[in-house]
């Protein structure tokens, strides 16, 4: 996935507000998050601004709210 793409993503979703122009910027705040994944072992990064998540490196809780977030609302 790429850092582009998941703006692109949640940029279409009025639930999200990712951007805030006075200290990041949507692809900033998205690298930054992506980059903690990284440190925490649950993305590897395979270039610049693409990484690949590790689902089982993903908490058990984690993995379950992803896998039933439609429900969930």
């Amino acid at each position: 996935m790429q850092v582009a793409d998941i703006v692109l993503v949640l940029e279409r979703d009025p639930h999200f507000v990712i951007a805030d122009n006075h200290v990041a910027t949507a692809s900033q705040r998205v690298s930054n998050l992506l980059g903690w994944q990284l440190r925490r072992g649950r993305v590897r990064r395979v270039a610049r601004g693409v990484y690949v998540a590790i689902p089982e490196a993903i908490p058990r809780t984690s993995r379950w709210r992803i896998e039933h977030w439609d429900e969930l609302e």
